[in-house]
C-alpha cells in the first residue's frame, strides 16, 4: 500500500498561502474484519485529498482552510446488512474558520467555525457520523501566576444521517438536536513549580 502527501506554503507580508494533495491507502482493521466475516471481503480503502488554506497575522490572526476528499472502497460499518462492513464509494468535503484576537488587560477572544459533509455516493445516501456546523466561542485571560477561560460551543441539528451508517465507533442512531455547551476553567501556578487546574 502507497501513501504520501505534497505541500506547498507561500507567505506574502502577514498573509500564507497553503495547498496540499495527498494519497492514502489503507486495509481493514482486526474490528472491521470481524465485521467482514473474512479480510478478502474488503478492499483496501484510498482517500484522495485536496486542501486549501490561508492565514493572516496582523492585529487579528484569521486563518481558514477547505478540504475536498475522494474516497474509493470506503469501508463502511453498516448495520442494517450482513456482513456489516462493505467497501462503498465516498465523498467528503467541508472546511473550517477563526479569528483570534488579542484584547486588552491580558484578555483573548477566539472564533471558530467548521463544517464537513459527506456522502455515500455507492448508496446516494448521507455518510454516516459526520459532524455538522460547530461553532465555538472562547474567551480567555492571562496574568502572572492566573489563567481563566470561558468557551461557548454550539452545534447545529444533524438531519443528514443514514440509520445504522458509520464506523467501527459508532453508527447514525437518528437525528439529532442543535446544542450548545459552556466550559469555565482556570489554572494558578505557584512559584515553587506546582499548579492547580479547574474546570
Amino acid at each position: 500500500l502507497f501513501s504520501g502527501f505534497a505541500r506547498y506554503e507561500v507567505t506574502f507580508d502577514e498573509m500564507t498561502w497553503i495547498a496540499g494533495i495527498g494519497h492514502a491507502e489503507r486495509i481493514a482493521d482486526y474490528w472491521e474484519v470481524m465485521k467482514s466475516g473474512a479480510m478478502l471481503n474488503l478492499k483496501p480503502e484510498t482517500t484522495d485529498q485536496v486542501d486549501l488554506g490561508w492565514m493572516y497575522e496582523g492585529d487579528v490572526k484569521l486563518t481558514t482552510s477547505v478540504f475536498y476528499a475522494d474516497i474509493k472502497n470506503y469501508i463502511l460499518i453498516d448495520t442494517n446488512s450482513r456482513p456489516y462492513a462493505r467497501n462503498v464509494d465516498a465523498i467528503l468535503w467541508g472546511g473550517e474558520a477563526s479569528a483570534e484576537v488579542e484584547l486588552s488587560y491580558g484578555l483573548q477572544w477566539v472564533t471558530t467555525l467548521a463544517y464537513s459533509h459527506g456522502t455515500n455516493e455507492t448508496d446516494d445516501v448521507a455518510l454516516g457520523q459526520i459532524s455538522p456546523l460547530e461553532a465555538k466561542m472562547a474567551l480567555n485571560y492571562e496574568a502572572d501566576d492566573w489563567s481563566f477561560g470561558a468557551l461557548w460551543r454550539v452545534v447545529d441539528r444533524q438531519d443528514r444521517v443514514t440509520v445504522g451508517h458509520g464506523n467501527i465507533v459508532n453508527q447514525d442512531l437518528g437525528e439529532t438536536a442543535g446544542f450548545g455547551v459552556v466550559s469555565l476553567n482556570g489554572a494558578w501556578k505557584s512559584v515553587s513549580e506546582i499548579a492547580v487546574s479547574f474546570g
